[in-house]
C-alpha cells in the first residue's frame, strides 16, 4: 500500500541520513486506475504538480502519471481539430527557420519577373495608386507603395522581436534543462554512502 511521496525538492533539501519515512509527504493526491485521461489532465490543472502516483481499489501502486503524459494528451486533442489538420502543413513551414528567407526569396523573384515583363507599367501604376478613403483627412492619403513600406517595416520589427523572443525562451528552457540534470545529480550524490 502507497504511504506516501517524496518530492524531489526534499530529497534535495534533507540531511544525506534523513530518513525517506520522515521526509515523505502522506497527505497524498492520487489517480485512480480506472481515471480516464480527461481526469488525469484535469488533475494537473488542478493541483499544478508534475506527477501523480495510480493506485488501485487496495490503495497499491500500480504505475505513475507524469507532465509528459499531460502534454502528449494535449497534443493528441490539439492534433484531432479540423482546423489544426489544414494548418498543420502550413504552421510547419513556418516552424523552419529559414521559411522567412524562402518566402522573401520567392517574392523578389516575382516583383523582379513582373518589373521586366510586358505588364511593368501597370505594376508599377498598382503600387502608386492611392487606395480610396472616405476620411477627409489629407494625412491619410499615400500611394500603396507607402503604406506597404510602412506596415511592412513595422511587421518586420514585430517579427524580428518575436524571434528574439522565441530564441531567448529556447536558451532558457536549454539552461532549466541542465539545472534539472544538475539538480538530479546532486540528489543522486548526496544520497551516495558516505566512504568515510
Amino acid at each position: 500500500m502507497l504511504q506516501g511521496v517524496l518530492p524531489t525538492r526534499r530529497l534535495i533539501l534533507s540531511a544525506p541520513d534523513a530518513r525517506l519515512a520522515d521526509i515523505m509527504v502522506r497527505t497524498l493526491i492520487t489517480l485512480p486506475a480506472w481515471a480516464t485521461v480527461l481526469e488525469a489532465c484535469e488533475f494537473f490543472i488542478l493541483h499544478r504538480l508534475l506527477a501523480f502516483p495510480v493506485v488501485d481499489d487496495a490503495g497499491r501502486l500500480v504505475g505513475i502519471v507524469d507532465i509528459d503524459f499531460y502534454r502528449r494528451a494535449l497534443e493528441q486533442d490539439s492534433a484531432t481539430a479540423p482546423a489544426t489538420r489544414l494548418l498543420r502543413p502550413l504552421t510547419r513551414f513556418f516552424q523552419i527557420e529559414s521559411s522567412g528567407g524562402i518566402v522573401l526569396v520567392l517574392c523578389t523573384i516575382v516583383a523582379l519577373a513582373l518589373a521586366n515583363s510586358p505588364w511593368a507599367a501597370a505594376f508599377a501604376h498598382f503600387w502608386r495608386h492611392e487606395p480610396a478613403s472616405t476620411s477627409p483627412a489629407s494625412a491619410l492619403k499615400k500611394e500603396l507603395l507607402h503604406w506597404i513600406n510602412d506596415g511592412l517595416m513595422t511587421l518586420f520589427f514585430f517579427v524580428v522581436g518575436l524571434e528574439i523572443k522565441r530564441d531567448r525562451r529556447r536558451r532558457i528552457e536549454q539552461l532549466a534543462k541542465g539545472a534539472a540534470a544538475d539538480r538530479r545529480g546532486l540528489a543522486a550524490w548526496s544520497c551516495r554512502p558516505s566512504s568515510i
